[in-house]
């Protein structure tokens, strides 16, 4: 079995801190994202955010492709 490798991503299409908004339509402050590689081609496999709600509450993950910058 291939497991990925994961590294965590140096740089994010926003700033750390940004308001951003999921796929379904939650809100919340981008965090950091993890970036997991095919171990044997090194080839981006997923991009996975991590997403702080507005106000506090549950933290949540998100692929990082699938958010767009909140005015």
């Amino acid at each position: 079995m291939n497991v990925p490798k994961a590294e965590w991503a140096t740089e994010l299409p926003f700033p750390r801190g940004a308001l951003v908004e999921d796929a379904h339509g939650r809100r919340g402050r981008l965090m950091a994202s993890l970036i997991e590689r095919d171990r044997t081609t090194d080839r981006i496999v997923r991009r996975t955010a991590f997403l702080r709600p507005i106000g506090g509450g549950h933290e949540w993950q998100a692929p990082l492709d699938e958010l767009r910058a909140v005015d």
